[in-house]
């Protein structure tokens, strides 16, 4: 087979689904109907509740086999996009020849306020960012260690950059030909133009919700440095408005408190 594989590692709430569209518009691009862990086949091994794990085994000749009958295989680039592949991008460059990286990751604040808004009203900030930790050291170990056939960039250049990024991909994949920055993709129940949706998001976090934010991202400058974002600061004696607001919430009065980080990163797996 001369077919190249190209993966978008990507977190969820991060912009993955509009970049998925836009490397569809290539005509040398073959794509899943939908995020390939949910493909007839693989759907009980990709897409289980230990989807999140990077110690969950998979049988990647089954997951091969079953995307290869989904896959238009006349075309030269088959494309996936699963969020999960990010924490096992090592065992799918392990099984999958010709293999290519698309990187990204975005602003965590926005993160946040996205993965909360779409699918986690009831889980804590602290929670939810505890989530982009997570999946930012593993961006991190993708970038300095997957193979040569990578690039990355950040959200925020692929929203605001447009034609360095055009560039930059077709560098990288010259077999995609072309690519139509100027559609309007279906991103869940919308259409949208490739737009930064930080500032708007951003705005809707209270200063409340920020500070609790940063109440974690402080515990890793490291993360915020390697990738460049910056800290948004509030008065730090919200604080003990936070905790007065969240002390009967039974996420955190049942694990936060007691000081366990790991039971907070169990918490979230029942909801990304």
């Amino acid at each position: 087979m001369n077919n190249k594989y190209l993966f978008i590692l990507c977190p969820p709430a991060s912009g993955s689904t509009i970049l998925w569209n836009l490397i569809k518009t290539s005509p040398n691009v073959s794509y899943f109907k939908t995020e390939g862990k949910s493909v007839l086949g693989v759907k009980d091994i990709l897409g289980t509740k230990e989807r999140w794990n990077p110690e969950l085994v998979i049988n990647w000749n089954i997951v091969k086999n079953e995307w290869h009958k989904e896959w238009n295989l006349s075309k030269k680039i088959l494309l996936e996009k699963s969020p999960p592949n990010l924490i096992r991008a090592f065992d799918v460059q392990s099984n999958f020849d010709k293999s290519y990286f698309i990187v990204m990751i975005r602003n965590p604040y926005a993160y946040c306020e996205g993965a909360k808004r779409r699918r986690n009203r009831s889980v804590p900030f602290q929670v939810i960012v505890r989530r982009w930790v997570y999946f930012a050291k593993f961006q991190i170990k993708n970038i300095e260690y997957l193979n040569s056939n990578k690039i990355f960039f950040k959200y925020e250049d692929f929203t605001g950059n447009i034609d360095d990024i055009k560039e930059k991909i077709l560098h990288f994949l010259p077999d995609l030909k072309t690519l139509n920055f100027n559609n309007e993709f279906r991103v869940f129940d919308r259409k949208l133009r490739i737009t930064n949706l930080n500032e708007r998001q951003i705005s809707r976090l209270s200063k409340m919700d920020i500070a609790e934010i940063n109440g974690v991202l402080r515990k890793y400058p490291d993360v915020m440095e390697y990738f460049g974002y910056t800290y948004i600061h509030v008065r730090d004696k919200l604080l003990y408005r936070i905790k007065r607001k969240y002390f009967n919430n039974k996420y955190v009065n049942a694990h936060y408190y007691k000081k366990d980080d790991r039971h907070l990163d169990k918490i979230l797996f029942r909801y990304i």
